[in-house]
Protein backbone atom coordinates (compact mmCIF):
# COMPACT_ATOMS: atom_id res chain seq x y z
CA UNK A 1 0.00 0.00 0.00
CA UNK A 2 1.42 3.38 -1.12
CA UNK A 3 4.45 1.71 -2.80
CA UNK A 4 5.85 3.23 -5.97
CA UNK A 5 5.50 0.86 -8.91
CA UNK A 6 6.61 3.33 -11.58
CA UNK A 7 8.30 6.62 -10.91
CA UNK A 8 11.55 8.57 -10.93
CA UNK A 9 14.82 6.77 -10.39
CA UNK A 10 15.40 5.85 -6.78
CA UNK A 11 11.72 5.76 -5.87
CA UNK A 12 10.76 2.34 -7.27
CA UNK A 13 9.57 -0.02 -4.56
CA UNK A 14 9.68 2.76 -1.99
CA UNK A 15 6.68 3.88 -0.01
CA UNK A 16 5.32 7.32 -0.89
CA UNK A 17 3.94 9.04 2.23
CA UNK A 18 2.03 11.92 0.58
CA UNK A 19 -1.52 12.94 1.23
CA UNK A 20 -2.59 12.80 -2.40
CA UNK A 21 -2.51 8.97 -2.31
CA UNK A 22 -5.14 8.85 0.40
CA UNK A 23 -7.09 11.66 -1.27
CA UNK A 24 -7.19 9.67 -4.51
CA UNK A 25 -8.85 6.74 -2.77
CA UNK A 26 -11.53 9.06 -1.35
CA UNK A 27 -12.06 11.54 -4.19
CA UNK A 28 -10.99 9.49 -7.19
CA UNK A 29 -9.63 12.39 -9.26
CA UNK A 30 -8.33 15.73 -8.11
CA UNK A 31 -5.32 17.89 -7.31
CA UNK A 32 -3.56 19.43 -4.37
CA UNK A 33 -0.43 21.34 -3.38
CA UNK A 34 1.71 19.32 -0.98
CA UNK A 35 5.24 18.78 0.26
CA UNK A 36 6.97 15.61 -0.98
CA UNK A 37 9.69 13.62 0.84
CA UNK A 38 12.38 15.73 -0.87
CA UNK A 39 11.01 18.73 1.11
CA UNK A 40 9.86 20.49 -2.08
CA UNK A 41 6.32 21.66 -2.70
CA UNK A 42 4.58 20.32 -5.76
CA UNK A 43 1.29 20.77 -7.56
CA UNK A 44 0.11 17.17 -7.56
CA UNK A 45 -2.67 15.71 -9.69
CA UNK A 46 -4.04 12.34 -8.70
CA UNK A 47 -6.36 9.67 -10.14
CA UNK A 48 -7.45 6.31 -8.70
CA UNK A 49 -8.38 3.24 -10.83
CA UNK A 50 -11.63 1.92 -9.38
CA UNK A 51 -12.01 -0.90 -11.93
CA UNK A 52 -14.96 -1.45 -14.18
CA UNK A 53 -18.31 -3.20 -13.67
CA UNK A 54 -17.64 -6.29 -11.57
CA UNK A 55 -13.91 -5.89 -11.97
CA UNK A 56 -12.55 -4.19 -8.87
CA UNK A 57 -9.38 -3.02 -10.57
CA UNK A 58 -5.81 -3.21 -9.38
CA UNK A 59 -6.16 -0.44 -6.79
CA UNK A 60 -3.48 1.67 -8.45
CA UNK A 61 -3.13 5.40 -7.90
CA UNK A 62 -1.56 7.60 -10.59
CA UNK A 63 0.15 10.81 -9.48
CA UNK A 64 1.49 13.62 -11.67
CA UNK A 65 3.52 16.40 -10.09
CA UNK A 66 5.14 19.69 -11.04
CA UNK A 67 7.10 22.10 -8.87
CA UNK A 68 4.84 24.89 -7.62
CA UNK A 69 7.04 27.63 -9.08
CA UNK A 70 6.90 26.02 -12.52
CA UNK A 71 3.21 25.17 -12.32
CA UNK A 72 2.21 28.70 -11.27
CA UNK A 73 4.76 30.57 -13.40
CA UNK A 74 2.22 31.55 -16.04
CA UNK A 75 -0.37 32.54 -13.44
CA UNK A 76 2.22 34.57 -11.52
CA UNK A 77 3.25 36.33 -14.71
CA UNK A 78 -0.38 37.08 -15.52
CA UNK A 79 -0.93 38.35 -11.98
CA UNK A 80 2.08 40.67 -12.24
CA UNK A 81 0.85 41.93 -15.59
CA UNK A 82 -2.61 42.54 -14.19
CA UNK A 83 -1.15 44.41 -11.22
CA UNK A 84 1.10 46.46 -13.51
CA UNK A 85 -1.70 47.44 -15.85
CA UNK A 86 -4.06 47.99 -12.92
CA UNK A 87 -1.57 50.33 -11.26
CA UNK A 88 -1.03 52.20 -14.53
CA UNK A 89 -4.76 52.62 -15.11
CA UNK A 90 -5.27 53.64 -11.45
CA UNK A 91 -2.63 56.37 -11.83
CA UNK A 92 -4.15 57.47 -15.14
CA UNK A 93 -7.68 57.65 -13.77
CA UNK A 94 -6.44 59.35 -10.57
CA UNK A 95 -4.72 62.03 -12.64
CA UNK A 96 -7.85 62.45 -14.78
CA UNK A 97 -9.98 62.69 -11.63
CA UNK A 98 -7.58 65.25 -10.14
CA UNK A 99 -7.80 67.43 -13.25
CA UNK A 100 -11.58 67.00 -13.38
CA UNK A 101 -11.88 67.92 -9.68
CA UNK A 102 -9.73 70.98 -10.27
CA UNK A 103 -11.86 71.97 -13.25
CA UNK A 104 -15.00 71.66 -11.14
CA UNK A 105 -13.52 73.18 -7.97
CA UNK A 106 -11.90 76.21 -9.65
CA UNK A 107 -15.19 78.14 -10.00
CA UNK A 108 -16.14 77.04 -6.49
CA UNK A 109 -12.91 78.58 -5.22
CA UNK A 110 -13.86 81.83 -6.95
CA UNK A 111 -17.27 81.76 -5.29
CA UNK A 112 -15.72 80.96 -1.89
CA UNK A 113 -13.19 83.79 -2.28
CA UNK A 114 -15.95 86.27 -3.11
CA UNK A 115 -17.97 85.04 -0.11
CA UNK A 116 -14.94 85.51 2.16
CA UNK A 117 -14.41 89.07 0.93
CA UNK A 118 -18.10 89.81 1.47
CA UNK A 119 -17.85 88.46 5.02
CA UNK A 120 -14.88 90.74 5.67
CA UNK A 121 -16.95 93.72 4.54
CA UNK A 122 -15.00 94.55 1.38
CA UNK A 123 -17.15 96.99 -0.65
CA UNK A 124 -18.22 96.33 -4.22
CA UNK A 125 -17.78 92.55 -4.09
CA UNK A 126 -20.26 90.38 -6.00
CA UNK A 127 -20.63 86.62 -6.33
CA UNK A 128 -19.24 85.84 -9.83
CA UNK A 129 -21.34 84.01 -12.40
CA UNK A 130 -19.03 81.11 -13.29
CA UNK A 131 -19.14 78.56 -16.09
CA UNK A 132 -18.25 74.90 -16.04
CA UNK A 133 -20.60 72.29 -14.64
CA UNK A 134 -24.27 73.20 -14.90
CA UNK A 135 -24.77 72.64 -11.17
CA UNK A 136 -21.91 75.01 -10.29
CA UNK A 137 -23.26 77.67 -12.64
CA UNK A 138 -26.72 77.33 -11.08
CA UNK A 139 -25.12 77.60 -7.63
CA UNK A 140 -23.27 80.80 -8.54
CA UNK A 141 -26.41 82.39 -9.96
CA UNK A 142 -28.49 81.40 -6.94
CA UNK A 143 -25.89 82.77 -4.51
CA UNK A 144 -25.58 85.96 -6.54
CA UNK A 145 -29.35 86.49 -6.43
CA UNK A 146 -29.42 85.65 -2.69
CA UNK A 147 -26.64 88.15 -1.89
CA UNK A 148 -28.37 90.79 -4.01
CA UNK A 149 -31.63 90.21 -2.15
CA UNK A 150 -29.90 90.33 1.24
CA UNK A 151 -28.04 93.49 0.23
CA UNK A 152 -31.27 95.14 -0.85
CA UNK A 153 -32.90 94.10 2.43
CA UNK A 154 -29.94 95.41 4.43
CA UNK A 155 -30.00 98.70 2.54
CA UNK A 156 -33.73 98.99 3.10
CA UNK A 157 -33.30 98.29 6.81
CA UNK A 158 -30.49 100.85 6.98
CA UNK A 159 -32.70 103.42 5.27
CA UNK A 160 -35.54 102.62 7.66
CA UNK A 161 -33.18 102.96 10.62
CA UNK A 162 -31.92 106.29 9.28
CA UNK A 163 -35.50 107.48 8.93
CA UNK A 164 -36.30 106.33 12.46
CA UNK A 165 -33.39 108.32 13.88
CA UNK A 166 -33.53 111.37 11.60
CA UNK A 167 -35.56 114.55 11.87
CA UNK A 168 -37.35 114.82 8.53
CA UNK A 169 -37.42 118.61 8.48
CA UNK A 170 -33.79 119.49 9.27
CA UNK A 171 -32.14 116.13 8.42
CA UNK A 172 -30.48 116.29 11.85
CA UNK A 173 -30.67 113.41 14.32
CA UNK A 174 -33.94 113.38 16.23
CA UNK A 175 -34.79 113.11 19.93
CA UNK A 176 -34.83 109.30 19.82
CA UNK A 177 -31.30 109.20 18.45
CA UNK A 178 -30.10 111.82 20.92
CA UNK A 179 -31.46 109.93 23.92
CA UNK A 180 -30.04 106.56 22.85
CA UNK A 181 -26.70 108.06 21.87
CA UNK A 182 -26.29 110.01 25.10
CA UNK A 183 -27.27 107.02 27.26
CA UNK A 184 -24.84 104.77 25.40
CA UNK A 185 -22.11 107.40 25.78
CA UNK A 186 -22.70 107.71 29.52
CA UNK A 187 -22.71 103.94 30.03
CA UNK A 188 -19.60 103.29 27.94
CA UNK A 189 -16.58 102.38 30.12
CA UNK A 190 -13.90 105.05 30.16
CA UNK A 191 -16.15 107.84 28.89
CA UNK A 192 -14.81 111.24 29.91
CA UNK A 193 -17.16 113.95 31.23
CA UNK A 194 -19.11 115.66 28.46
CA UNK A 195 -21.26 118.77 28.15
CA UNK A 196 -24.94 118.96 27.16
CA UNK A 197 -26.42 122.15 25.67
CA UNK A 198 -30.17 122.72 25.48
CA UNK A 199 -31.08 125.34 22.82
CA UNK A 200 -34.35 127.11 22.19
CA UNK A 201 -34.98 129.78 19.54
CA UNK A 202 -36.04 133.28 20.62
CA UNK A 203 -38.63 135.06 18.51
CA UNK A 204 -39.55 132.01 16.46
CA UNK A 205 -43.30 132.01 17.20
CA UNK A 206 -43.88 135.43 15.53
CA UNK A 207 -42.28 134.06 12.35
CA UNK A 208 -44.82 131.24 12.26
CA UNK A 209 -47.69 133.55 13.09
CA UNK A 210 -46.86 136.24 10.52
CA UNK A 211 -45.24 134.34 7.67
CA UNK A 212 -46.77 130.90 8.07
CA UNK A 213 -45.50 127.44 8.86
CA UNK A 214 -43.59 127.08 5.58
CA UNK A 215 -41.48 130.07 6.50
CA UNK A 216 -41.03 128.66 9.99
CA UNK A 217 -39.87 125.33 8.52
CA UNK A 218 -37.38 127.17 6.31
CA UNK A 219 -36.03 129.00 9.37
CA UNK A 220 -35.62 125.73 11.27
CA UNK A 221 -33.76 124.12 8.36
CA UNK A 222 -31.32 127.02 8.08
CA UNK A 223 -30.83 127.24 11.84
CA UNK A 224 -30.11 123.50 12.00
CA UNK A 225 -27.49 123.81 9.26
CA UNK A 226 -25.86 126.82 10.97
CA UNK A 227 -25.71 125.08 14.34
CA UNK A 228 -24.15 121.98 12.81
CA UNK A 229 -21.52 124.08 11.00
CA UNK A 230 -20.38 125.59 14.32
CA UNK A 231 -19.56 122.21 15.87
CA UNK A 232 -16.69 119.79 15.53
CA UNK A 233 -17.05 116.40 13.85
CA UNK A 234 -16.88 114.73 17.28
CA UNK A 235 -19.85 116.70 18.62
CA UNK A 236 -23.50 115.72 18.14
CA UNK A 237 -26.50 117.96 17.49
CA UNK A 238 -30.14 116.89 17.35
CA UNK A 239 -33.51 118.55 16.93
CA UNK A 240 -35.66 117.56 19.89
CA UNK A 241 -38.85 118.98 18.41
CA UNK A 242 -40.40 122.34 17.60
CA UNK A 243 -37.68 124.98 17.87
CA UNK A 244 -35.65 123.06 20.48
CA UNK A 245 -32.21 121.57 19.80
CA UNK A 246 -29.68 119.71 21.92
CA UNK A 247 -25.92 119.43 21.58
CA UNK A 248 -23.35 117.09 23.13
CA UNK A 249 -19.81 118.44 23.27
CA UNK A 250 -17.54 115.39 23.35
CA UNK A 251 -14.03 115.56 24.79
CA UNK A 252 -11.44 114.20 22.37
CA UNK A 253 -8.59 112.16 23.94
CA UNK A 254 -5.24 113.81 23.38
CA UNK A 255 -6.74 117.19 22.52
CA UNK A 256 -7.29 120.26 24.65
CA UNK A 257 -10.83 120.43 26.11
CA UNK A 258 -13.03 122.82 24.14
CA UNK A 259 -14.06 126.16 25.64
CA UNK A 260 -17.79 125.75 26.20
CA UNK A 261 -18.40 129.49 26.47
CA UNK A 262 -16.75 130.08 23.08
CA UNK A 263 -18.86 127.35 21.47
CA UNK A 264 -22.05 128.78 22.97
CA UNK A 265 -21.13 132.26 21.71
CA UNK A 266 -20.54 130.90 18.18
CA UNK A 267 -23.91 129.15 18.19
CA UNK A 268 -25.75 132.28 19.31
CA UNK A 269 -23.96 134.46 16.75
CA UNK A 270 -24.75 132.00 13.94
CA UNK A 271 -28.44 131.87 14.81
CA UNK A 272 -28.68 135.70 15.02
CA UNK A 273 -27.58 136.13 11.41
CA UNK A 274 -30.57 137.26 9.29
CA UNK A 275 -32.37 134.56 7.29
CA UNK A 276 -33.85 135.48 3.91
CA UNK A 277 -37.32 133.99 3.43
CA UNK A 278 -39.08 134.82 0.14
CA UNK A 279 -36.96 137.96 -0.23
CA UNK A 280 -37.65 139.06 3.32
CA UNK A 281 -35.01 139.14 6.08
CA UNK A 282 -36.06 137.26 9.22
CA UNK A 283 -34.10 137.25 12.44
CA UNK A 284 -34.38 134.95 15.44
CA UNK A 285 -32.28 134.55 18.54
CA UNK A 286 -31.14 131.63 20.65
CA UNK A 287 -31.03 130.89 24.38
CA UNK A 288 -28.81 128.07 25.69
CA UNK A 289 -28.76 126.11 28.92
CA UNK A 290 -25.59 124.18 29.74
CA UNK A 291 -25.05 121.20 32.07
CA UNK A 292 -22.35 118.54 32.41
CA UNK A 293 -22.29 114.78 32.87
CA UNK A 294 -21.74 113.38 35.46
CA UNK A 295 -21.35 116.57 37.48
CA UNK A 296 -25.00 117.52 37.12
CA UNK A 297 -26.59 114.07 37.02
CA UNK A 298 -25.61 110.42 36.95
CA UNK A 299 -28.05 109.72 34.11
CA UNK A 300 -28.35 111.79 30.97
CA UNK A 301 -32.04 112.74 31.31
CA UNK A 302 -31.18 114.41 34.62
CA UNK A 303 -28.39 116.35 32.93
CA UNK A 304 -30.81 117.38 30.17
CA UNK A 305 -33.38 118.52 32.75
CA UNK A 306 -30.76 120.66 34.47
CA UNK A 307 -29.71 122.11 31.12
CA UNK A 308 -33.39 122.86 30.46
CA UNK A 309 -33.62 124.68 33.80
CA UNK A 310 -30.56 126.75 32.88
CA UNK A 311 -32.13 127.45 29.46
CA UNK A 312 -35.29 128.98 30.94
CA UNK A 313 -33.22 130.92 33.44
CA UNK A 314 -31.34 132.38 30.45
CA UNK A 315 -34.66 133.33 28.85
CA UNK A 316 -35.82 135.01 32.05
CA UNK A 317 -32.52 136.87 32.19
CA UNK A 318 -33.16 138.53 28.83
CA UNK A 319 -32.84 135.79 26.18
CA UNK A 320 -30.27 135.39 23.43
CA UNK A 321 -27.65 134.26 25.91
CA UNK A 322 -26.14 131.10 27.45
CA UNK A 323 -26.29 130.13 31.11
CA UNK A 324 -24.59 127.18 32.82
CA UNK A 325 -26.47 125.14 35.40
CA UNK A 326 -23.57 125.46 37.81
CA UNK A 327 -23.91 129.26 37.68
CA UNK A 328 -27.64 128.92 38.28
CA UNK A 329 -26.95 126.77 41.36
CA UNK A 330 -24.39 129.27 42.62
CA UNK A 331 -26.87 132.14 42.22
CA UNK A 332 -29.54 130.16 44.07
CA UNK A 333 -27.19 129.36 46.91
CA UNK A 334 -26.05 132.98 47.09
CA UNK A 335 -29.69 134.12 47.27
CA UNK A 336 -30.38 131.65 50.08
CA UNK A 337 -27.36 132.87 52.00
CA UNK A 338 -28.39 136.50 51.51
CA UNK A 339 -31.93 135.76 52.64
CA UNK A 340 -30.77 133.94 55.73
CA UNK A 341 -28.46 136.72 56.68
Amino acid sequence: MGTVLLGPEGTLGQPLPVGSVASAKVNGIGWTVETWPDAQRYLTGYAYSPGHASYRGLGWTVLARQPVNAAYATADALQREILLWGGAFACLFSAAAWFAAGWIARPLHRIADAARRLREGEPGVEIPVVGGAAEVEDLSRSLRELIAALTDSKSALARMEDIAYQDRLTALPNRRFFEQYSEALANRPGTQPFTVMYLDLDGFKPVNDTLGHQAGDAVLRQVGARLASCLRTDDVIARLGGDEFAVIINPVPGKEPPHIDDIAARLITAVNEPIIISGRAVQVGCSIGIASWPEHGGVVHQVLEHADQALYAAKRAGRNRALAYKDLVCETEASLISASS
